[in-house]
């Protein structure tokens, strides 16, 4: 049985949105983003707070160049004593409801994250909305780093890179709430984004950590949502990368991308199909008392380049079976490694569950074993089209 405090937390959710008393602004230290650490005291929160152009120049050494932002840290043997001991050293009073991104360091995403769910839950500014996203390391390195000046703070270009995630199919970013609500069902565990910081250029002598080029100035990293982060209840257990990832999204209906593949019969010519249209349907069944889920995802193509269009569009057979094969492979590779970890991402079990709850209990102790997916990828290119996003290579292995 899950956790029932989770049902606290849900309830939390539906009554505390909205509710806060009007107060000047410069009364107020604004939360942007919010980093939460493991350390030998216990917890480590940064909270990166929203400092308006006005202010900038004023008030210590957290404000970085690129950034309209001030950093504070408190530390604590709980959540609740670290955040407390990070407004004493606020000289406004720390307000949460525009905390638009939580990062979540992975030595606390192994450990569990009951105590971070369970403040999110209990503050009354403290939005459901937020996004939730780990980070492969100290998470307060990404509020310190300098990775682009896009946008003004940290919160605000992970809400921007969140909307694109979906639609490119790298990662799928959850709110507070999603992950809660995840948490909740039966036969299903939640997931979220992994951050992770790259090199942006090569620069001898450099590493990936923030620094800049001394000739230029420029950063030398940049944060990307590329993995899937796998949770077992509310520790993470493991990863997707992004061919796996892809996998999981096909099943969620969110990518609008492309695929690119081999033209048959050429030497290495390739063209990009665009995804401007994408379905599924799941269905479930016994057959000899074992459970078959079918998972039928529907794709409508169209050629990207108008290079040789009336040419291509003839082998439209050939190219929608290169497309298919694509797909069902991701698919496949992603249910293999959540069964590797042992855990169900997709909600296969949930759907067991709504159907027949008996048969979801005699499974649920050796789940997500037991059962046979069938994989149904139809691809039909219908016309051609001029792409919208760079190319994006899935290539066929």
């Amino acid at each position: 049985m899950k956790h029932l405090w989770l049902a606290g937390l849900l309830c939390g959710t539906l009554f505390f949105s909205g509710c806060w008393s009007k107060r000047e602004i410069n009364e107020l230290a604004i939360v942007s983003s919010a980093a939460f650490d493991c350390t030998d005291e216990g917890w480590e929160v940064t909270a990166e707070i929203f400092l308006p152009s006005s202010s900038q120049g004023a008030g210590g050494g957290g404000i970085t160049a690129a950034r309209q932002s001030w950093l504070a840290k408190g530390n604590g043997p709980t959540v609740f004593t670290a955040i407390h001991n990070l407004t004493l050293k606020v000289p406004r009073r720390v307000y949460w409801a525009h905390c638009s991104a939580i990062i979540i360091g992975e030595e606390v995403a192994r450990s569990g994250l009951i105590q971070v769910l369970d403040f999110w839950d209990r503050d009354p500014e403290a939005r459901r909305s937020a996004l939730l996203f780990v980070y492969q390391g100290e998470a307060a390195q990404l509020l310190t780093k300098s990775f682009g000046a896009m946008e003004r703070t940290v919160g605000m270009q992970l809400a921007g890179l969140a909307n694109t995630s979906k639609i490119s199919g790298y990662a799928d970013v959850s709110t507070i709430h999603q992950f809660l609500v995840a948490l909740s069902l039966p036969g299903m565990d939640p997931n979220t984004a992994c951050l992770v910081l790259r090199p942006l250029v090569e620069v001898p002598g450099l590493v990936a950590t923030g620094k800049k080029d001394l000739k230029t100035g420029t950063a030398v990293t940049e944060l990307n949502l590329d993995k899937q982060a796998l949770f077992r209840g509310t520790k993470l257990v493991g990863w997707l990368d992004k061919r796996e990832a892809r996998g999981l999204l096909w099943v969620r209906g969110t990518i609008k991308d492309l695929i690119t593949i081999q033209v048959p019969g050429t030497r290495g010519l390739k063209i990009d199909l665009e995804v401007f249209n994408s379905s599924r349907k799941l269905s479930v069944k016994q057959k000899d008392g074992i459970p078959q889920i079918t998972v039928q995802i529907e794709l409508g193509l169209g050629l990207a380049s108008q290079e040789s269009s009336k040419e291509l569009i003839k082998q439209s057979p050939s190219l929608e079976r290169k497309a298919q094969i694509v797909v069902e492979k991701e698919l496949k590779a992603a249910w293999s490694k959540a069964c590797k970890l042992e855990v169900d991402p997709f909600g296969f079990g949930h759907l067991i569950y709504t159907k027949n709850p008996k048969l979801w209990h005699k499974l649920q102790p050796s789940w997500p074993g037991g059962v046979a997916i069938h994989w149904q990828v139809r691809a039909q290119v219908e016309s051609s089209g001029l792409s919208l996003g760079g190319p994006r290579e899935l290539e066929e292995r």
